[in-house]
């Protein structure tokens, strides 16, 4: 079990940005200490050794708004008991608003990037916040896709109105089929590329691929003849207009081959 509570200090900075200005969401962070529940509430930052953490959405709720804060693997393996948000006001000091404590038998467990690289988690974090006033979230636009989160990012595209016990054979139901299956092929055709199967090696190779842009963030890795060694080298990845760039480092088990799969942040 998690408690989560706004900080004194995201109290009082949350009362400033009602009586107006500019508040911004800067960043989360995890810690690998704890403290008693009761101190929570004056805590400034998290406790332990602190990771950084990605904010990957958000969305506002009855509650208040929920950010999605996004664990990935680390240099080192560590288990997170708390999380914080962090935000400033008028460009003032970075400050920790609140602040989520595991149990002890609650923690996240994080690998090492040599032990699992591809390990994403994402944590729900609430913020009990109603205010008409300006609102800045820094989302990390490099942090992994979960296929989770794709499927719900897809989810959002389509009309679900009306749908009929699943499956419809009437007119309704084939004429719903068609409005969703042109949203969905719309939704492809602009936001996903599918990149060209490569051969790892160390070095950069340059690939064209019409209608690509700077805008796209590689979403998913398609790994084959890796085994146990998936993914099999450090890579990154740069996009341009109708080209993309593959830089790969630290080779661990040549031959193995990846896809990428692209795609176009929307609103």
């Amino acid at each position: 079990m998690w408690n989560g509570v706004v900080t004194n200090a995201g109290i009082a900075l949350l009362a400033q940005w009602a009586a107006g200005g500019s508040l911004e969401i800067d960043g989360a962070s995890a810690g690998t200490g704890t403290v008693p529940t009761a101190q929570l509430m004056s805590c400034t930052n998290v406790s332990g050794e602190s990771h950084a953490l990605s904010i990957i959405g958000y969305k506002t709720i009855e509650q208040g708004i929920k950010y999605l804060v996004q664990f990935t693997a680390a240099a080192t393996a560590y288990v997170a008991m708390q999380v914080g948000i962090w935000a400033r006001l008028n460009d003032g000091a970075r400050t920790l608003i609140a602040i989520y404590q595991a149990d002890s038998n609650s923690g996240i467990s994080v690998p090492s990037v040599s032990e699992l690289r591809d390990f994403a988690f994402t944590f729900g974090a609430t913020v009990m916040m109603d205010n008409t006033g300006d609102l800045t979230v820094n989302i990390d636009e490099s942090a992994w896709v979960t296929h989770r989160t794709m499927q719900e990012y897809l989810a959002l595209k389509l009309d679900k109105a009306n749908v009929y016990n699943g499956l419809d054979k009437s007119e309704a139901g084939y004429a719903l089929d068609v409005r969703q299956g042109a949203a969905l092929k719309a939704l492809i055709d602009h936001a996903i590329m599918i990149g060209h199967t490569t051969t790892i090696a160390a070095g950069t190779t340059t690939k064209s691929l019409n209608g690509l842009t700077a805008d796209h963030r590689v979403c998913f890795w398609g790994f084959s003849g890796g085994g146990e060694n998936d993914p099999p080298a450090d890579i990154t990845v740069t996009t341009a207009a109708n080209s993309y760039t593959i830089t790969v480092s630290n080779v661990v088990n040549s031959g193995v081959t990846m896809t990428p799969v692209f795609i176009l942040p929307q609103n």
